[in-house]
């Protein structure tokens, strides 16, 4: 659970990073969850979509690495004060990303 409120500040951050803000969820520990990740590493970009690396929690004692696709609406692209929503789409059992939904809901604004 502390691995998918990592993601969710994750998220938060990239979409505020550009704005110089710093978003406030209510319902967490907002200090905790809107610090970026303590390491991240962005990938290729296509498009809408982006990919990332974040340190994820520990598993027994050994560090992590998350995989994630960050898609943005094209309306947020160049413009450092656009406001957009937020999806986020958390695996299953299969435990992997999919490019195709980020786009999708990338291009859906």
């Amino acid at each position: 659970m502390k691995t998918l409120f990592r993601f969710l500040a994750f998220v938060l951050w990239a979409a505020a990073s550009g704005r110089g803000e710093t978003p406030r969820p209510s319902i967490w520990k907002a200090d905790a969850l809107i610090a970026a990740p303590p390491a991240h590493e962005w990938g290729a970009s296509d498009g809408l979509v982006r990919e990332v690396w974040y340190e994820g929690e520990p598993f027994e004692g050994r560090p992590t690495r998350v995989f994630a696709y960050v898609g943005r609406p094209a309306t947020a692209t160049g413009r450092t004060a656009a406001k957009v929503p937020a999806v986020l789409l958390v695996h299953g059992g299969g435990g992997r990303a999919f490019k195709d939904w980020a786009k999708y809901w990338a291009e859906r604004g």
